[in-house]
């Protein structure tokens, strides 16, 4: 079956030097991850098409083009974003939505028929304003966790402002008040929270999980098999474990009936 898979270079690279690689991780997380996907994610959709879809959602360095037995795979489904296109340049995003996807727990190297760089198909302005997002995002993470002697209503605020600030252009999928409140409650469980040195501990394995690593501090899930630090969605190679300092645990949302 013809698929195909947006993932970082790290992964490509492997398999383009021969390097048979696996992954177990199920992309529910408990129910965080909404995905009933485990293992590596990919679609029939084009690159064209699925690029905008997974932007935000999956590492999008670059895209496998593969060929894998339809008897090995398992169909799931996979979280992906509807927009408006009726404009190329300024697309509106509509809704986060559930679509049929295929995924397996082991990537072979003959499976690969090509490797599709983004750049081949994606307008460079676009491109470049998702990619200055994701380091945004890694930006906001550190300002989460980096000492302040804001207190945790003016910092929610600060946010409320960055996040409107990104998002206006595609549209806003939640109001002000709900970022504010969303703020306020994961800041809080954060400061519960403390850094772990990887040196003394380690997650557990397929445990999703905060790293200050070589780009800061963001999201990732411990490889234990692999010794390695995978992407957020556990399906893309990141990091070596010595390429992180320290780690810590994200902390459960608290149950509550209240809803903004």
């Amino acid at each position: 079956m013809d698929l195909y898979r947006f993932c970082s270079h790290e992964e490509a690279k492997l398999l383009s030097q021969g390097v048979t690689i696996t992954n177990t991780t199920n992309h529910n997380f408990d129910g965080k991850g909404g995905s009933t996907s485990v293992g590596f994610c990919m679609t029939q959709d084009e690159p064209q098409k699925a690029w905008r879809s997974l932007k935000g959602i999956s590492t999008l360095d670059v895209c496998l083009h593969l060929d894998i037995p339809e008897e090995l795979l398992t169909k799931s489904k996979g979280k992906y974003i509807e927009y408006d296109m009726e404009h190329s340049y300024d697309s509106i995003l509509v809704a986060i939505v559930y679509k049929d996807e295929w995924c397996i727990t082991e990537l072979r190297p003959e499976w690969l028929k090509e490797t599709i760089p983004l750049e081949t198909f994606v307008p460079d302005c676009e491109l470049e304003a998702v990619r200055e997002l994701e380091n945004y995002k890694r930006k906001i993470y550190k300002t989460l966790l980096r000492p302040t002697t804001m207190t945790l209503e003016e910092k929610a605020t600060k946010f409320v402002d960055h996040c409107q600030a990104v998002v206006t252009s595609e549209g806003n999928l939640y109001s002000e008040a709900a970022v504010y409140s969303a703020y306020l409650t994961g800041a809080q469980e954060a400061l519960a929270s403390q850094w772990r040195s990887v040196a003394d501990k380690l997650p557990e394995d397929e445990e999703y999980v905060l790293i200050d690593g070589p780009k800061g501090v963001e999201p990732a899930v411990w490889n234990e098999r692999y010794q390695a630090w995978d992407g957020a969605e556990g399906d893309d190679y990141m990091y070596e474990k010595d390429a992180v300092r320290a780690w810590m645990p994200i902390p459960e949302s608290p149950e509550t009936d209240n809803h903004v």
